[in-house]
Order: structure tokens, then sequence, then C-alpha cells
């Protein structure tokens, strides 16, 4: 086989679709019916227009609630298919549920809104012009479905094309992932490797791994055999590479290496594949966290991530690289993004400036069959997408119950085992996919299993100082109160306050200036009796809404203020007698 290197004839080509795309809404539903995919049917009516992709349609003040279905469509140019390639659409995220057409033909569908997924369209490409169609359903009741903090009492929802699309021509047979899983005691990364279509009778297949800093290889590691799987159409290897004095992945130094994985069979390369991760471990014991093997003292902040006009996405190239570099001025070494998966660009900046991520699954409402499977799809589907990303360091599974017993109407974790065995099994599977970061089962409430025993307080000060120092004596003497049951230990599991504080306070000058005065819903009362809330301004911002942070184990600090505007949601939820304040964020 060949040895020399890759060229560009064995790469993934990727053209990107974004850019003007036409779009409409079907308030009646009738775009199926009236075969708005045919590539023959015309578009050309007042209902229709031009949005630039990524889009969400409530980025328009005149579909700011409208909920449904609507339809993007946009041609593409392209040249004959070589036999040996197939064509995938790649989509970052699209919410909720969409379905694929290419030249009037459906390729697919898809269900989920904030990760990504591909639709093979190789059958539906001709050579020249194509005419590329989507219908993307957003419905009106999302309690059963991961949403966040999409819609009231929150943020405005997000429906549509929200990131990126590309046409991806790829080898058929291919590598189709990579994990790279650093062992720091060993000073190697051993890298897991799925490839997929290989011929039924393929034996010859083999791959190779080379490592490098900043464009530099450092080391190659042996051509390894690919063992088949489900009848030989795909199939693993392993590859182990040593590393001499490698440099660790750190916040204050955050050093990433380049990997490339080789695919070859006995005619030459296959395939080549590109990623890259850290030298990073985190662990803890006997309640110390660990990054690296030394003792690490979380200091973070809460970060929504919504903004004014383009709400999940960021609005301007470098936004991302400013806000880490706020953060880490300000002395924070970690953002929790809040109760939605990470942008993935945001997750590369952080991976690159350095500063730890502790990432969350988006929360349905309720707890119902279809909604326990979804968040445990997206956790899955999270964890595969994030793997490599050193700067991820935990994740977390609900927050606050949201979707497995926050609902007015359902039982809390405290009182229902049937949950409490949700939340274990869901921990356990989620360790099992992921054993190299922390697992947090039901961040801020009543935990089961968990890596992280954290809490989410709220006290006043300086007028309720003396309360919220109280508090902090009673959690630190007494942990395993926090928890509804113990699968895991609560006496040996790190204490993490993941959300405390008060008010944030806004410039308002300049958000009455944004919204022509108060925003809608400036004020608000609840009259349940079980959550009592005063709230600020809760409009989309460009920075978090709340400066609620992490802290350590033992830490006395009342307050965590960073000195930057922000906005902010506060709010006290009953909980059980002598647990103090907690929010219902």
């Amino acid at each position: 086989m060949s040895e020399a290197h890759p060229t560009a004839a064995v790469a993934t080509r990727s053209i990107s679709l974004d850019g003007s795309w036409l779009f409409r809404c079907d308030p009646d539903d009738a775009g199926i019916d009236d075969d708005w995919a045919s590539p023959v049917t015309d578009w050309d009516d007042a209902e229709t227009r031009a949005v630039d992709v990524p889009h969400a349609w409530q980025e328009h003040d005149d579909l700011d609630d409208y909920t449904g279905a609507a339809w993007y469509r946009r041609t593409i140019t392209v040249e004959e298919l070589p036999d040996d390639r197939d064509a995938v659409l790649r989509f970052g995220a699209v919410d909720y549920e969409s379905s694929v057409w290419v030249n009037g033909q459906h390729c697919g569908d898809h269900r989920g809104g904030y990760l990504p997924f591909d639709v093979d369209v190789t059958d539906a490409l001709e050579p020249g012009t194509n005419v590329v169609t989507v219908r993307v359903q957003d419905p009106e009741n999302i309690d059963e479905i991961p949403h966040g903090k999409q819609g009231d009492p929150w943020y405005t929802r997000v429906s549509g094309i929200w990131q990126s699309v590309s046409l991806e021509l790829r080898p058929h047979t291919r590598v189709a992932d990579a994990r790279a899983t650093p062992d720091l005691d060993a000073d190697a990364a051993t890298i897991d490797i799925e490839v997929v279509g290989l011929a039924a009778d393929a034996s010859d297949h083999t791959v190779r791994v080379r490592v490098l800093r900043d464009g530099d290889g450092i080391e190659t590691s042996d051509w390894v055999p690919v063992t088949p799987h489900d009848e030989g159409a795909t199939g693993t290897a392993s590859v182990t590479v040593s590393l001499e004095d490698p440099d660790y992945w750190h916040p204050d130094d955050p050093v990433l290496y380049d990997f490339e994985v080789d695919l070859a069979d006995g005619d030459g390369l296959c395939h080549t594949y590109h990623d890259y991760f850290g030298m990073r471990s985190v662990s803890f014991e006997r309640k110390q966290l660990y990054l690296n093997g030394d003792p690490l003292f979380i200091r973070g902040a809460l970060d929504q991530g919504y903004y004014p006009k383009t709400l999940y996405r960021p609005f301007e190239d470098d936004l991302f690289e400013r806000e880490i570099a706020t953060a880490k001025d300000l002395g924070f070494n970690m953002l929790r993004k809040h109760i939605k998966p990470a942008h993935p660009d945001f997750l590369e900046a952080a991976d690159r400036m350095g500063i730890l991520v502790w990432e969350e699954v988006a929360n349905p409402a309720r707890y119902t069959e279809r909604s326990k499977r979804e968040v445990r799809e997206q956790a899955r589907e999270l964890i595969d997408r994030d793997f490599n990303r050193p700067s991820v360091v935990a994740w977390s599974l609900y927050n606050e119950e949201w979707g497995i017993g926050h609902h007015h109407e359902e039982t809390y974790v405290w009182d229902d085992t049937e949950k409490q065995e949700t939340l274990g099994e869901l921990y356990e599977r989620a360790s099992e996919w992921d054993p190299t970061r922390l697992v947090c089962d039901n961040s801020g409430w009543a935990h089961v299993a968990t890596d992280i025993n954290d809490y989410h307080q709220y006290f006043a000060s300086p007028d309720r100082a003396d309360a919220w120092e109280a508090n902090l004596d009673e959690i630190i003497e007494n942990p395993a109160d926090n928890y509804a049951a113990e699968w895991t230990e609560p006496d040996e599991t790190p204490i993490v306050m993941s959300e405390f504080g008060t008010w944030g306070l806004c410039d308002t000058e300049r958000l009455i200036e944004r919204y022509d005065g108060p925003p809608r819903g400036s004020i608000t009362r609840s009259s349940s009796p079980r959550n009592t809330a005063a709230r600020n301004w809760t409009a989309t911002t460009s920075t978090s809404r709340r400066a609620s942070a992490g802290r350590p184990p033992g830490s006395r600090s009342a307050t965590n203020r960073p000195r930057c505007p922000r906005w902010s949601a506060v709010s006290t939820r009953c909980r059980r007698p002598g647990s103090g304040d907690s929010s219902s964020r």
C-alpha cells in the first residue's frame, strides 16, 4: 500500500450552502399536499421571501410568535459525482423536525433541534443544477420535546435552519468517526476509529494515525487492521499513540494536538479523517476536583447564550472569542452553557483560548415516555459530537428537574422512585458513553447519581448574608440532604454552588433604546402558590443573563458579581423544609 502523505483526492470535499435561500411559512400545512418540494412548483409569490441561512424565522418581527411548518429552498450546481463518492447534506442544527428533498425526491427526515445530522442525497443528486427543499416543523406545544428556555415564560422561540448547511462529497469507504482518549499516566492517546462503506468481503483495510502540533508531525503509528462488523459493512480499529513529554491542555495553556487517520486498502489510501484533541483529564476524589491531576477550584459563570437579533447564533464573527476573553479577564475559569448544547464554534474557541465548559442538554417541560427518550437520545448525540473537545469537562442531564418533575402537575424526584431510577440509569449510561468526564444528573435540585453535588441558591445580599452563611454551613455538613436516593456517595462527591447570587443590573438606557421602551414582559408575577417570582427583563441579550457561578467547596464568598452589565432573572421556589432558597430557572 502507498505510504505517501494523502492528498485531496482522499479527503471529504465540503461545499457550503450557507447564504441566500427562499423561505415561506405554511400556516395551513398545505405544502406537502400542494407539492412544494417539487422543483417545478412556483414559489414566486407574496408569501415567499429571501433569507440568509443560518436562520431562525423568529428573527423576523412578523414571525416572532409563528409556530408550525415552514419551507426552505435553494439551488446548487454540482459536477458529475464519482462512483466512489457519496453526496451527503450536513445540517449543523435544525429546530425541530425536518424533511429533506432533492429535485423532488424525498431523501430523509430528522427530529431534534440542537445537534448535527446527515441526509444521504447520492441517488437524488444530478450533474448540473439541483433544487434542495427543506420542510421544518416546530409545533406550538413543546412540552415533550427538548427546548431549554425557548418560549414562555423565558425567551424567544428558535425555529428553522439555525446552524450551517453543507454538501459533503465523501469517499464511500471512509472513517466515519474517531474518538481521542488521553491517558496522562502513560502520556499517550488512544484513537478509537469507526469505518463505514466496507465491501461485504473486505478484509484488507488498515488505518494509521498521525499526531501533529502546530502543523508539524510529531508521531505516526503503525498500520493497524480494521475489524469488520455487520457482515463487513462497518468496521472498527483502535490505535494508541505515545507522545514524548506532551503538554497538557489547561485554561492557562490550552495546547491542542491535531490528528489524522488514514484509511487504506490493498490499492492505496481510501480516506483521511481530521480532528484535534487535548491532553487533559478531569476527576475527583474525596470531594476534591482535579484537572490533569492537580486540584481544581471552579470559578464560573452561567452562560445563557441568547442574542437580541440572532437568538442562538453569534451576530459577529468574533463574538465567542470576545465573550471568552471577557470571562477570563473577569477571573472565571469555567462557563456553564445553560440548558442547551453549546454552539460548536463556541467550543472551538473555548478549546483554543482556554476556558472550561460545563455542557447541558436542552430539557423538555413534561415527563413522558417521549420526553425521556428524546433527552436520552440528545445526551448521546451531544457526547458523540463533543467527545474530542478538551474544554468540555462536565455534562448535565437535567436542570432543576425540568422535564422530570418541575412541572406543577407532576411529582418531584424527591417523592418518585420511578423518576429516581430514570435519573440513576441515565447517569450510568452517560458515564458509559463518556467515562472521561463528570456527569451531573439533575443540576441544582434532588440528586440520585452524580459526580457533582451542586446547588442553586439565591440570597439577596447584604440583607440576607447571615442566612447565606448559615446555609453554606448546612450544605457542607450534610451533603446527603441534597439526594433523593444515593446511587453514588454524597460524602465523596465534590460540592459546587453552580448557581448563586441575586440581581444582575443592566444598562437600562441601552435596553429602553433597543426596544423603544420597556420590553414586553418586563414585570411578571406568578399566582402559583408553589412559585413566586420577581424578574428583571428577560429580553435576549449578547451576554449571559445571570451572574451565577460554581464555587469551590467550603468557599464563603457571599457574592460573585462580574463587573459588567448583564440581565438577570431571579426567582424563589419552594423545595423542602429547611432546604434554603432555590431558583426555578
